[in-house]
């Protein structure tokens, strides 16, 4: 009976690890990619009869974690814990010597797997931040060709396109990539938003916008993006105030007070964000008033 219930715990075990490993971004179906691999340096499972022992035989738990997969978490991104790494490693940072070296080594590796989706992907990136952005565009069309509903690769074709300024051919790329997402993904949403801005769905832009906006997403700053779109919705008040909140970030006080001021003017009197407004205006006005004089020493 107690072999029965820590056996049951391993069982539990491994349904919430590949919870865990789904939900920090990792294809499920590596978990028994991974069983498979020790499946075939053990010796124990064959030695000892399952029910002897506390944990699951690997048989077993490759049986009950394929099942599971496959009725519980289906397959929207990479297929190993491998492949998963390269496209991290693809988003880190280099120089342009690390990346040329990068570059070469990801085109060898492709040569001897042309079809391997995530090293179409890594070197997709990579070649977009050396500057080889259409390079990088046929690179993912062609793991597209392979993969049509890869999250990652819909994603980065969206955002490459509108890095070109084509919009038109961006959002479905980015659509597509959003309805396969299960978790928030900032950058995909702002990018979604700037591509309906650009084809003038502005209404559908801002609740994009209003998604990030707690978010240091880009160079520009989500509120310059929110106050466009509330412009193009002739919302004067919220455009203006948005425009506030911009310039504040950029320290640029003074065209902050303009646009809270123009906000106030536009806000309906007593409201939430217009006693928000009045309170920027405040806080603003006391940071730029001039210190007082110290008082002047008494005379002996």
């Amino acid at each position: 009976m107690t072999l029965k219930y820590l056996r049951e715990h391993e069982e539990e075990a491994d349904r919430l690890g590949i919870s865990y490993l789904t939900g920090a971004g990792y294809c499920p179906s590596a978990t028994v990619s991974f069983l498979k691999l020790i499946k075939k340096h053990e010796f124990l499972s064959k030695s000892v009869p399952s029910y002897f022992r506390t944990h699951p035989g690997t048989d077993e738990r490759i049986f009950y974690l394929d099942g599971l997969v496959l009725t519980k978490y289906p397959e929207t991104k990479v297929t190993s814990i491998v492949g998963n790494l390269e496209r991290m490693k693809a988003l880190i940072p280099l120089g342009p010597n690390e990346l040329n070296a990068r570059h070469i080594q990801l085109t060898a590796r492709l040569a001897e797997n042309p079809t391997d989706v995530d090293l179409l992907y890594a070197l997709a990136l990579t070649e977009n931040k050396m500057g080889q952005t259409d390079s990088a565009l046929r690179r993912l069309k062609k793991a597209l060709d392979i993969s049509p509903l890869d999250r990652d690769v819909l994603k980065y074709t969206g955002i490459f396109y509108l890095k070109k300024g084509n919009a038109r051919q961006a959002r479905p790329y980015l659509q597509s990539a959003s309805e396969l997402t299960q978790d928030n993904d900032d950058e995909l949403t702002l990018a979604l938003g700037k591509a309906n801005f650009a084809l003038g769905n502005y209404l559908t832009a801002l609740h994009n916008y209003l998604k990030v906006q707690d978010e240091p997403l880009d160079d520009v700053g989500i509120n310059y993006h929110i106050a466009m779109a509330y412009g193009k919705l002739n919302n004067s008040g919220e455009s203006h105030y948005h425009f506030g909140l911009h310039f504040k970030k950029e320290n640029k006080t003074q065209s902050a007070l303009f646009h809270f001021k123009e906000a106030v003017k536009h806000l309906p009197a007593g409201s939430a964000r217009a006693v928000s407004a009045n309170k920027e205006i405040e806080e603003l006005t006391a940071k730029t008033a001039p210190a007082k004089p110290p008082p002047a020493a008494g005379k002996n």
